[in-house]
C-alpha cells in the first residue's frame, strides 16, 4: 500500500504541476540516436539518450515507433532501463504495427533523487520488417495509465517538484538490404576437355533472411558462353570446331529480391590430349631415293580423345626444290609424295620435311629427311703402256656415289690366255672404313653352274660380319663426292703374258653376268639390292645393248632382264652403271726377279732387306728415282709372291730366305690367319695364335711424339707426310726373332693416333687384322634413347670425358618430374628406365653433368 500511495501522490503532483508556473527550469534533452539496420533482422539496438543538468526526482519517457517511408518498421522486442536504478518499462502497447509505443518511468519514493544530473542511455531492442526504407522513433505523446485515471506524458520532475525544460530529438532509422555473396566462385580456371560438357554449381550466401515467398534470387550469364538456372547450375556444351580450345572468361550474376547483385568472374580452360604420331620416320634416319624417282610415304597419328575434329595433316615446311612437282600431303590419310628430277643437282642431298597433324586444338610435328642420291658408276680401270712379262694392277673403282654400301658381289671376265690373275686386294674404301670381310676366287670352279668359261673372277666384300669388338667405322659413304676422284673397291693384280703376239694389243677386262645376283651392291642395312642400270664398254665406245650379248656366255642384259625376272618380287634398285676396262699392252721388257729390290741381279740378299726396311720408314723416296726402275723395284718387292707388293709380309719372307728358313718360291696363304691388335691408352698389344714376323704401323701425328718399345723385336720409326711410320721387325742382328703367339705388349706411342696396321706371320704371310681401341670419350654427350618409341623399357646413354656428378631427370609434357637418376662416373654410362607404370605420351629427359646440360625427347607408346 505504501508503494501505491507513493505512486498516487506522485501522479497527483504531476497533474498539479501541469498547471503550475515555474520561472527557472532545469534543461533535459532526450535524443534518439539515429542508425541503420538490415531488413528482417533481430537484435537491432536503438538508444534514447537522456541528458539532465540537475537531479531528477521523477520522470516519464514516452517513445513512439512509426513508419515514415514505405513500410519499413522496427518492432520493439525489449527495453533496457538498467541505466537508471528503479526505472520501469511498460511495453503493453507494443503490437508490431506503426505507432508502437513504450513507456519508461521512475520516481524517487524512498530516495528523493532517481536520476542525478548526467547522461543516461535507455536502449530498445527492435526487429526490423521485411521492407526497406525509413522509420522514426520520437516522443510518444500521452499515455493513459490504466491503474488510475491519469494521463501521462513525457516529463521530468526535479527535486523541488518543478518540471524540467524538455527537448526531444526524433531519431531516424534506415532499413536496408545487404547484397548476396557468391560463396564458391572458382579461384582458378576450370579445366575441361574440349569435348566434355562444362558443369558447375554456384552457391551464394545471403546475409538477410528471406521474407518473400519462393526463391529470393535469380542467376544470369553476364558475359561469356553457357547458361545457368536459378539454382546456380552452370552448363556449357562447347562446339566441336577447330580452335575451340583456349581460355574463356565468363561472368555469372546473382540478384536478390531487392535488386542487389553479386558477380563471379571465372575462367574455363578447354584443352585436348595432343595427337601422337604412330608412324613417322625415326629422328636421325633418312628416306633415300634416286634421281628421277618419286619419294612417297605415309605418316599416321592417333588422337587419344578424338576431339574436337578429325585429325588433319598438312605440310609445315620443306627445304627441297619443287620444280618437278609440288610436295603434296593428303590431309585425311597423311600420305605424302614428292617427284624428283633426274640429272638436276639441286635435288641431290638431304631435304628436311616437317608434316603437322592437328586435332583442331593441338598440333604436333613429324620431322624427317629425304635424301636424294645420284646413280653411280663402277669402273674397271683402263691401263696404258703395260709391259709384257710385268705385273699390272687394275683397280675397280667407284665414282659419283655418296651413300655407302654394306657389301658387293662382282663377277669379272678376263682373257686368261693373255692375263694370269695373281691376286685381288681390298680397295681403300674397304681398308679405310675397316670392312670385315673380303675374299675372291678365280677360275670356273664356284663361279657358275655346269660348264663354265675360264677367266672368271668373283670378288665379294661385306662390311660387318660378326658381333665382335671390331666394326666398320664407315661404309664408303661420301667417298668421293659427285665430282671427286674415283675410289677403289678392289685392286686386281695380273701378270701380263710375254707372248709377243699380244704386243700392242688391248686385253679387255669386263663385268660378267651369269644371273641377277652378279655385279650387285647391298645397301648398308641389307634391305635393298642395287643392280645394273647401264653397262658401258670402252672398246665399243658406248653402252652395251642386248644384241652385243647374243651368242655369248653373257646371256642377259641386267638392266632389263633382271627387272623382268624379279618383277613379281621385291623390286631392287636399278642404279648402278658399269664401265668395262682392260689393259693396253706395249712392247714390254722383262722385269727383275722377285726379291731383287736393289736391281743388282742378286735376289734375296741382305742389301735387299736393308732397302726394304728403309721403304717402310721413308716411303717411295727410299727407292730409285727413275720411274721405270722404281716400277721394277715395286714388282720385285713381292718376295712372297702373294700378289701384294711392298708389304710387311714380303720383308719377313725375304728375311726367312736370307737366313735359310724358306725357299724363294711363291707363298699363297695370305690372310689365312688373324692377329688381334689392342690399343689401351697408347699401348699396343697383339693377340695371335701364330708367331708374328713383323708389323708395319702408321699413326696420325697429333702432338709431340714419343715411342717406347716393350719388346725384344727391333722398333724403327720415322715421321713423314704428317704421319708416324713404325716398323716392328726382327732386325739384322737377329733375323730369326719373332713375336710369339699369345698376348704380347709391344710398344707405347703418345702424341699420335693409330691409323693403319699391317701384320705378317713368321713365314711372311699377310694376316687379317682386327683392331680394338679403348679410350675415354673426348666430350660430354647425351645419346638418343633406344628403342624409341618404346614400351615399357628404354635405355638412355651418355658420355662423361671426366669424372663428374651427373643427374638424369625425366619429365612429362606438363613439365612434371616423373623419374630421376644420379651418380658419379667417368666414361660411357647407360641408364635403363622402366615406364610400366607410366602413361603413354611424349617425355623429355635432361642430363646435367657439371656445366653440361642437354635435353632430348622420347615417346612411350603402349
Amino acid at each position: 500500500m505504501k508503494q501505491r500511495n507513493c505512486s498516487f501522490f506522485y501522479l497527483l503532483l504531476t497533474l498539479m504541476l501541469l498547471f503550475s508556473f515555474s520561472s527557472i527550469y532545469a534543461a533535459v534533452t532526450v535524443t534518439y540516436q539515429p542508425g541503420s539496420f538490415p531488413y528482417n533482422t533481430t537484435g537491432n539496438v536503438i538508444t534514447a539518450r537522456v541528458v539532465a543538468t540537475e537531479p531528477i526526482a521523477a520522470f516519464d519517457l514516452m517513445s513512439n515507433v512509426r513508419s515514415t517511408v514505405t513500410n519499413a518498421f522496427g518492432t520493439i522486442t525489449s527495453v533496457n532501463v538498467a541505466a537508471v536504478a528503479g526505472a520501469v518499462a511498460n511495453t503493453s502497447k507494443v503490437d508490431g504495427t506503426s505507432e508502437d509505443s513504450t513507456r519508461i518511468y521512475g520516481f524517487g519514493c524512498a530516495t528523493p533523487i532517481i536520476m542525478p544530473a548526467g547522461s543516461y542511455d535507455f536502449t530498445f531492442t527492435v526487429t526490423t520488417s521485411c521492407d526497406t526504407g525509413l522509420f522514426v522513433v520520437e516522443d510518444g505523446g500521452d499515455w493513459v495509465v490504466d491503474i488510475d485515471p491519469v494521463i501521462a506524458s513525457t516529463q521530468f520532475v526535479k527535486t523541488d517538484a518543478t518540471l524540467a525544460t524538455l527537448t526531444s530529438n526524433t531519431g531516424t532509422y534506415r532499413v536496408f538490404n545487404r547484397a548476396p555473396v557468391v560463396s564458391n566462385c572458382p579461384p582458378a580456371a576450370l579445366v575441361y576437355n574440349a569435348c566434355a560438357v562444362v558443369q558447375y554449381n554456384f552457391d551464394k550466401t545471403d546475409p538477410d533472411i528471406n521474407c518473400a515467398p519462393g526463391p529470393d534470387e535469380t542467376w544470369a550469364i553476364v558475359t561469356g558462353p553457357g547458361s545457368i538456372d536459378n539454382s546456380g547450375n552452370f552448363f556449357w556444351d562447347p562446339p566441336a570446331v577447330a580452335g575451340v580450345c583456349g581460355l574463356y572468361e565468363i561472368t555469372v550474376r546473382v540478384t536478390d529480391e531487392y535488386g542487389a547483385t553479386a558477380d563471379c568472374q571465372f575462367e574455363v580452360s578447354l584443352i585436348t590430349d595432343a595427337p601422337m604420331f604412330t608412324e613417322c620416320p625415326t629422328p636421325g634416319s633418312e628416306l633415300m631415293v634416286y634421281w628421277g624417282w618419286t619419294a612417297d610415304g605415309d605418316v599416321t597419328a592417333v588422337d587419344p580423345d578424338n576431339c574436337p575434329i578429325p585429325l588433319a595433316y598438312s605440310l609445315n615446311s620443306f627445304s627441297g626444290p619443287v620444280t618437278a612437282g609440288a610436295f603434296t600431303v593428303d590431309p585425311v590419310t597423311g600420305a605424302w609424295s614428292w617427284p624428283t628430277e633426274f640429272g638436276n643437282d639441286a635435288y641431290l642431298g638431304d631435304h628436311t620435311v616437317t608434316i603437322d597433324v592437328t586435332d583442331g586444338c593441338q598440333t604436333v610435328s613429324c620431322n624427317f629427311t629425304i635424301h636424294v642420291a645420284p646413280t653411280f658408276g663402277v669402273v674397271i680401270e683402263k691401263t696404258h703402256n703395260t709391259l709384257q712379262g710385268n705385273y699390272e694392277f687394275v683397280s675397280i673403282s667407284l665414282n659419283h656415289f655418296t651413300e655407302g654400301f654394306g657389301g658387293y658381289d662382282l663377277l669379272v671376265k678376263y682373257d686368261e690366255s693373255a692375263l694370269s690373275f695373281i691376286s685381288a686386294t681390298p680397295g681403300d674404301i674397304l681398308t679405310s672404313c675397316g670392312f670385315e670381310y673380303f675374299t675372291y676366287r678365280h677360275g670356273a670352279v664356284g663361279n657358275c653352274d655346269g660348264s663354265c668359261p675360264s677367266g672368271l673372277l668373283r670378288i665379294v666384300a661385306v662390311a660387318d660380319m660378326n658381333n665382335g669388338a671390331n666394326h666398320p667405322s664407315c661404309y664408303g659413304e661420301n667417298k668421293p663426292g659427285p665430282d671427286g676422284p674415283q675410289t677403289d673397291l678392289a685392286v686386281l693384280k695380273f701378270l701380263v703374258t710375254n707372248d709377243r703376239t699380244y704386243e700392242c694389243q688391248y686385253l679387255p677386262i669386263q663385268f660378267w653376268w651369269m644371273d641377277c645376283g652378279d655385279n650387285t651392291f647391298s645397301s648398308i642395312t641389307g634391305d635393298t639390292l642395287l643392280i645394273a642400270n647401264h653397262v658401258y664398254a670402252y672398246d665399243l665406245g658406248g653402252e652395251i645393248t642386248g644384241d652385243q650379248y647374243v651368242g655369248g656366255w653373257q646371256g642377259i642384259v641386267p638392266a632389263l632382264d633382271c627387272m623382268n625376272i624379279l618383277l613379281a618380287k621385291y623390286q631392287p634398285d636399278t642404279v648402278v652403271n658399269f664401265y668395262n676396262g682392260g689393259i693396253d699392252v706395249v712392247c714390254a721388257d722383262s722385269i727383275d726377279a722377285p726379291g731383287d729390290l736393289n736391281l743388282n741381279g742378286i735376289p734375296y740378299e741382305i742389301a735387299d732387306a736393308v732397302l726394304y726396311t728403309n721403304y717402310f720408314l721413308y716411303g717411295l723416296a727410299a727407292l730409285d728415282a727413275n720411274p721405270l726402275f722404281r716400277e721394277a723395284q715395286i714388282a720385285a718387292s713381292d718376295a712372297n709372291q702373294d700378289g701384294t707388293p711392298l708389304s710387311v709380309g714380303d720383308l719377313v719372307y725375304l728375311l726367312r730366305v736370307v737366313v735359310g728358313d724358306a725357299l724363294p718360291f711363291p707363298k699363297l696363304a695370305a690372310f689365312s690367319a688373324t692377329a688381334e691388335v689392342a690399343i689401351q691408352n697408347g699401348t699396343l698389344s697383339t693377340i695371335s695364335s701364330d708367331a708374328i714376323g713383323a708389323m708395319y704401323l702408321t699413326y696420325d701425328i697429333e702432338g709431340t711424339v714419343s715411342v717406347t718399345s716393350n719388346t725384344s723385336m727391333k722398333v724403327d720409326y720415322a715421321e713423314r707426310d704428317g704421319k708416324l711410320h713404325v716398323l716392328v721387325w726382327a732386325g739384322l742382328d737377329n733375323m730369326s726373332n719373332s713375336i710369339p703367339y699369345g698376348t704380347n705388349e709391344l710398344l707405347t706411342v703418345t702424341g699420335a693416333e693409330l691409323n693403319s696396321v699391317e701384320v705378317a706371320d713368321y713365314f711372311g704371310n699377310l694376316m687379317n687384322v682386327r683392331v680394338e681401341k679403348s679410350a675415354l670419350p673426348t666430350e660430354f654427350a647425351l645419346s638418343q634413347n633406344t628403342p624409341n618409341p618404346f614400351n615399357p623399357l628404354t635405355k638412355i646413354g651418355f658420355d662423361l670425358p671426366v669424372s663428374a656428378d651427373w643427374k638424369l631427370d625425366i619429365y612429362n609434357v606438363n613439365g612434371q618430374l616423373v623419374q630421376s637418376y644420379n651418380g658419379t662416373n667417368i666414361g660411357h654410362v647407360d641408364v635403363s628406365w622402366d615406364a610400366a607404370n607410366t602413361a603413354s605420351g611424349i617425355y623429355f629427359y635432361k642430363l646435367t653433368a657439371g656445366s653440361f646440360t642437354e635435353t632430348k625427347k622420347m615417346v612411350l607408346m603402349k
